[in-house]
């Protein structure tokens, strides 16, 4: 008996080891493999990872949280569980201004005075060469902008560049999320010099042109008019 007992728990102690454990989202079957976190839950007809009861798909669609949690579903402000670290924007709870995220990815944390993002220390932000005080809180300089990680401000890359660890000049460019390289933004074409971006007039310049020619055929219908005028006056 105590043999078979044995074996029935070395057999569910290995079972466990063996299991593997995977993401959100990922194909699951409950016996071979499990989701990652114990706030997910194997779905019996699709066989993916989901929300378990109660708990909803986090901003970044990675994991699962619950209602009002750092990254959870929210309605205003005050439905965030710190409403003082933590703001409501389109629907998800983020952090708020003067805040950074945390660590362990589960909260918002102050952002240290006179740093990037921060209250400004006595009207003054600590990196004067990049970043200025604008509305009690340190901003990146005009022609600087914020470094991919967030942690302060530096020059843009050049077009055409690798923007992989390097920040476009966003005013007028993107970085491409496949060539991972700055190019021309939304509404933005490449200049004639080829090392930047310009505004994308066509599509007024084409406007504009239609309008000019609607009013050459408006005149010629009113010369065409007086001559006819002209003609009959003199025939009668």
């Amino acid at each position: 008996m105590n043999k078979l007992l044995f074996f029935l728990l070395f057999s569910l102690f290995i079972s466990n080891i063996l299991c593997a454990v995977v993401d959100y989202g990922a194909t699951c079957d409950d016996s071979e493999t499990t989701c990652k976190t114990t706030v997910q839950a194997c779905d019996s007809t699709s066989h993916k990872c989901v929300c378990a009861s109660t708990y909803f798909e986090n901003k970044d669609k990675t994991d699962c949280v619950s209602k009002g949690a750092y990254t959870g579903p929210c309605k205003d402000d005050n439905t965030c569980t710190t409403p003082t670290t933590q703001q409501c924007s389109s629907g998800f709870c983020v952090c708020a201004k003067g805040y950074k995220e945390n660590a362990g990815k589960t909260d918002c944390e102050q952002i240290q005075a006179g740093t990037y993002g921060g209250k400004c220390n006595s009207g003054a932000c600590t990196d004067t060469t990049t970043q200025e005080c604008s509305s009690d809180y340190c901003v990146c300089k005009s022609g600087y902008f914020e470094k991919n990680d967030g942690s302060g401000c530096e020059l843009p890359a050049a077009y055409g560049e690798s923007c992989s660890s390097k920040s476009c000049d966003t005013t007028t460019q993107t970085c491409d999320a496949t060539t991972k390289k700055c190019v021309c933004a939304s509404g933005y074409k490449e200049n004639s010099a080829k090392n930047g971006c310009e505004q994308d007039t066509s599509a007024s310049g084409s406007g504009s042109g239609s309008g000019s020619g609607s009013g050459s055929d408006g005149n010629s219908s009113s010369f065409l008019k007086t001559s006819l005028l002209i003609l009959l006056g003199i025939a009668f």
